[in-house]
């Protein structure tokens, strides 16, 4: 039988996986000495201006709100989202330094604060690209 084509572009992982198999990863660990939280950027540094950066925080243990901040001093960008998903996304249009919180919460009390800083760059090739006719 063959895969459906959405996913054939999963590579299987064989065990024991590592997390930064999965892209740019922190882990902050948690509360008795468990493996806490991992924030995982799908794209590693340096990142491309206007792409879709998709991040994922992977819990090992029980939380019910995520408020996740992303902030660029460069642009002045700042958006912060309170949910209950462990998934989100922002887009740069410029350069800059991309800081990417998640402040992980449960009753209303924050258990972990996980952050990743990545640097976010123009194209090396950023000419136009000319038609031929």
């Amino acid at each position: 039988m063959t895969a459906p084509l959405t996913e054939r572009y999963f590579l299987p992982i064989a065990a024991p996986i590592s997390w930064n198999m999965l892209g740019e990863t922190v882990t902050v660990p948690g509360l008795g000495g468990t493996a806490g939280f991992t924030l995982v950027s799908f794209l590693t540094a340096p990142l491309p201006v206007d792409s879709r950066l998709d991040y994922v925080l992977l819990c090992h243990e029980d939380a019910d709100e995520f408020i996740w901040r992303f902030a660029d001093p460069a642009t002045k960008l700042v958006s912060k989202t309170d949910s209950g998903d462990t998934a989100s996304w922002v887009t740069l249009p410029a350069a800059g330094t991309l800081e990417t919180t998640v402040f992980v919460r449960k009753t209303g009390t924050t258990l972990a604060t996980v952050s990743l800083t990545q640097q976010v760059v123009e194209p090396a090739n950023s000419a136009p690209l000319a038609c031929r006719g």
